[in-house]
């Protein structure tokens, strides 16, 4: 890819050279781990994009830019450039991609918790994605809805929508897809309580992921992985697990530190250090940033199972408290926590 930018360069071809640093750049990211250098390579995209009539392209750049974005965990340039990358796409009159930015953008209000904002979204999204009959369009809608009904607390919906892309994306071979639905799946057997199908399913997301490389997934598979087998009682490997995980940390990720917290906190509790593990997983919560309501939601509920698997009734019952404050029940829903 250096030398198909290089000789866009030489033959004044900027949009090839755009859509070289482009991919230079989410190779930097989730290949490398190295998002300033990513950020340097896109802004230079879109750079010699803003003058050009290629809206692909630029959509593609701002795709890029607004991951980069997450991976600094500011969720305002997140939406900033994820709203730009619509208004392309609705200009360009390309659904597919109108539905890729929507269901982002989504994905930014369920990290918020403003789930009537994120419904909305998604079922444009989902019209969008089955109107464009793209395949890379519905995995993502389909997947990022299915997210929702899990933080919603509607198990068996959100399981029924992950079968369904595991299912789809086995068929077409679509690894990415397929790890995805797999540890979304896994996150939905440990809700439940079902460790070794959890086990089995992080497992193999982490296997498929391994093997491409991709450093913006594996640390979240690792610390999923290690979590689980604390609960089984295999506290040895959860704790290797949790050890090459803080290897995994980066500087500038800003809320990396609680999953790396959360995680040796439920080592700790596996090991009977109750009093560590109390004050990792507090620890944890007093650092969740604003605008990542849903990672204060995820620390409260491994707490409340604590303190539950520790007839600690009082406190689970305050820290369910506020579990109910972020998420009010639906009435069809499953329970998250027992």
């Amino acid at each position: 890819m250096p030398k198909v930018r290089d000789q866009a360069r030489e033959l004044g071809d900027p949009v090839a050279e755009a859509l070289a640093l482009t991919a230079l750049g989410e190779a930097a990211l989730k290949r490398d781990g190295d998002p300033p250098r990513a950020k340097e390579l896109v802004d230079e995209a879109l750079r010699l994009l803003a003058s050009q009539d290629d809206l692909v392209a630029r959509f593609d750049a701002l795709i890029v830019r607004a991951t980069i974005g997450a991976w600094h965990g500011d969720m305002d340039e997140v939406v900033m450039f994820m709203e730009r990358a619509y208004a392309l796409a609705m200009d360009a009159g390309r659904k597919d991609l109108q539905t890729i930015a929507a269901q982002v953008l989504a994905q930014t209000h369920i990290v918020r918790l403003e789930l009537d904002e994120a419904e909305l979204l998604l079922t444009r999204a989902l019209e969008l994605a089955s109107e464009s009959g793209s395949v890379r369009a519905r995995f993502g809608a389909t997947l990022s809805y299915g997210w929702f009904l899990a933080v919603r607390g509607e198990l068996d919906a959100a399981e029924t929508v992950f079968e369904e892309v595991r299912q789809t994306a086995s068929e077409l071979g679509n690894e990415p897809g397929l790890a995805v639905a797999l540890s979304r799946l896994g996150e939905v057997a440990w809700y439940r309580h079902d460790y070794p199908k959890a086990e089995k399913l992080y497992r193999e997301a982490l296997r498929i992921t391994s093997t491409r490389g991709d450093r913006g997934v594996l640390p979240d598979l690792y610390a999923a992985l290690a979590e689980t087998l604390a609960f089984l009682g295999k506290v040895d490997e959860a704790e290797r697990l949790a050890t090459e995980l803080e290897s995994m940390t980066r500087p500038d990720d800003v809320h990396f530190g609680l999953t790396v917290g959360r995680t040796h906190a439920a080592v700790l509790a596996a090991r009977g250090q109750d009093d560590e593990a109390e004050a990792m997983y507090r620890n944890a919560l007093d650092a969740v940033t604003s605008g990542y309501v849903i990672l204060e939601l995820d620390i409260l509920e491994r707490l409340s199972r604590f303190y539950r698997a520790r007839s600690r009734e009082d406190d689970a019952a305050a820290v369910e408290s506020r579990i109910a404050e972020l998420v009010p029940a639906e009435p069809s829903s499953t329970a998250r926590i027992a």
